[in-house]
Parts: C-alpha cells; structure tokens; sequence
C-alpha cells in the first residue's frame, strides 16, 4: 500500500490529483481543511500497481522562469551601472584672466547684474587682453556720452533730490565758462531752503558771474526775458522730493517757465535701487543727461553708473574735484575705466588746491 497527500483549492480539484497520480482505483482515506482554507486528501493505492508520473505545474513553471529572467536582468543593469560612472554635467569653459578680473572689478563696484553682463559681452569681444583698453571699449559700447557744450543752446537746470551736488555744480559749469572767456549767469531758484541763495551768490561773486534769484515760475520767466543775456546760462533749482508730486509739478512748471534743458545731477554712490528710481522719476520729467558728482570721494561708483544706464540717461559729466576751482570733467569712456580702475581702498592721493583763476569781467548784463 502506498499513501499520498494532495492538497487543492477545492475537493474537487483534490480528487482530480489523486486520480491523476493514482489512478482511477486509488481510494481516499481521509479528507480535511487546510489552514489556508484548501483541502487536504490523503489516498492509498496498492503497491503492486505504478503510479502515473505527476503532470508538471506549467504555471508554477512559467512563475519560476520569470522570476529568474527577472533577476538576470536586474543583476546585469546593477553590474552595468557600477561599471559606467554617471555622466558629468557640461563644465563651462573658465574665462580667460582679463574677463574674470574685470567681473570682479565691476563686483566690487557693486555693479548692477544686467549692466554687468553687458560690459562683460562686450568686453569679451575685444581682441586686447589689456584690463584698463577692454573697460574702455566695454564703457563706450554700453553708454552714451552727451557732455554739456561750454554755452549750450539753451539754458540749463540742475535738477535731483537736496543734498546732491546742484549748487556745486552750477558754480563749477560757470567756473568751465569763464576759463573760456564766455559769459555765466547763474539763477538761484531753491528760495527755500536756508543757505541756499547766499551760498550760490558767493559763487558767482567769485566768478564775476551775473545772478539772479528768482521766487517762482512767473518770476523765472521774466528774469530770462531780460535783453544781452550772453554765454552760459545755468539754473539752480530746488531739491525736490521726487516721491512727492507736488514738488514734482513745481519743478516741472520752472521747467516750461524757463524752457531750459533738465540735467540730473545724481551723485556716483550710494543706494543702486534708490538712484535708479530717482533715475526713472527724472527721465519722466524729459531729463536725457546725467552729472555725476563725487568720483573722487566714492569707492564704488556702480550705483550712479547703474541708474544711468537703466534708464538711457547720457554721461555729460564727471565731478572730479572737491574744489569749486575745478570745473567738471567731460564724461568718456577712457576718464571712466581709469576712475573705476583707482584702488578701491580708498587710499587714493589727496587732490590739490589749484591757484585762484583770474577771470575776466562778464560780458552778460549786470547781476540784480
């Protein structure tokens, strides 16, 4: 007697085995549950007679082979990779010695971004490698240059926030036309600030300038009305608030009243954002042109040179000196890479007082 156990979903499926191994006389001894909940048949059959092989599980076979498939592949991709290093990302090309000093130059100069990388493409299309020519070429590709003529066509108006260098500048423009021999009338327009008026007229006496203070629009029209107005004509108006829109529209009607060119004066540092919102109030009021004052004081100039550029505004001049002596600087390309290529340490030579001009009698109408 031979005893097997078969072990099904179903009873039936259970006794399908037997008979498949056992044969047909095979006899069933007992039957019982799983824990699984299948069935479990034990049967017997007579020694003497051979049992049938068991036919094969092709599922279980199908499961197997695939799982060995499975793992082959899982185990050459793991070896392949291990062999094969990932792929290094693309390295940019590092940038040659002249470029990379000059973008840390202009860094340092706290430069604004887009204006950075603007002089840095054009610098890098210059065949010189010579720091101080590329800065050059790079300025005067990415800034335009307007300086004021000694006698401009039309009279000119300083105008910025209190505080920037107007007055100052207004002296040193009449310094540049007496040296030349011309006429310089200078008009005190910021009345209400306390000082103002007195430190102009100081000026202009010095300058053997004529001078005007006027108290408004109305006034401002009938001064320059006023017949053998020669040579320079230069207007100091008040600071304004350019956040207040009252002050703004002040100015503006001393702008109609005289039809004098508006020229920012702004100074070379300070705030990069706060200079370009000035920069975007003044070109709003028909401003083309920029004095920058205190290049010899600032240790980084890219605030002034940022606002500028942000808002198409022309470099006209450079202040250059604390002496009212010496008049302002035509503003280029060459004179700007020198300033900008001065230590920024701040150890720089302490500029000298130049002698007393002597200047000739104006030849405009007498002061009042």
């Amino acid at each position: 007697m031979k005893l097997r156990t078969f072990i099904a979903p179903t009873l039936a499926q259970a006794k399908d085995k037997v008979r498949s191994v056992l044969g047909d006389d095979a006899v069933i001894l007992s039957t019982a549950s799983t824990p699984g909940g299948g069935v479990e048949i034990r049967a017997a059959i007579d020694a003497s007679r051979v049992m049938r092989p068991a036919e094969p599980d092709k599922a279980a076979m199908g499961e197997a082979m695939e799982k060995r498939i499975a793992d082959r592949v899982i185990a050459h991709l793991k070896k392949s990779s291990a062999k094969k290093p990932a792929p290094k990302a693309p390295q940019k090309p590092a940038e040659p010695e002249h470029i990379a000093a000059l973008r840390s130059l202009l860094r340092a100069h706290k430069f604004g971004q887009a204006l950075t990388d603007q002089l840095i493409e054009a610098a890098a299309r210059t065949r010189t490698k010579d720091l101080k020519a590329c800065l050059s070429i790079a300025l005067d590709a990415c800034f335009g240059y307007a300086p004021l003529p000694i006698v401009p066509a039309r009279p000119i108006m300083l105008v910025g926030p209190t505080g920037v260098g107007k007055t100052s500048t207004a002296a040193r423009l009449s310094v540049r036309a007496r040296m030349s021999g011309e006429a310089a009338n200078m008009f005190g327009a910021d009345v209400s600030r306390a000082g103002a008026v007195e430190q102009i007229r100081t000026y202009a006496d010095a300058l053997k300038a004529a001078f005007w203070t006027v108290e408004g629009p109305e006034d401002m029209k009938k001064s320059l009305a006023l017949t053998g107005l020669r040579g320079l004509i230069v207007i100091d108006s008040p600071g304004v608030n350019p956040y207040d829109p009252s002050e703004l529209k002040y100015l503006q009607d001393l702008l109609d009243a005289s039809a004098a060119e508006p020229v920012l004066v702004l100074p070379a540092n300070g705030d990069r954002t706060e200079h370009e919102d000035v920069a975007e109030v003044f070109r709003a009021l028909g401003t083309r042109r920029v004095i920058l004052t205190k290049l010899d004081s600032a240790r980084r100039l890219g605030a002034g040179l940022t606002a500028a550029h942000a808002h198409d505004l022309a470099l006209a001049q450079f202040g250059l000196s604390p002496y009212i002596a010496e008049a302002v600087h035509r503003a280029g390309p060459e004179l700007l890479a020198d300033r900008l290529l001065t230590d920024l340490t701040g150890e720089k030579p302490t500029p000298q007082m130049s002698p007393a001009p002597s200047y000739p009698a104006p030849r405009s109408a007498a002061s009042v």
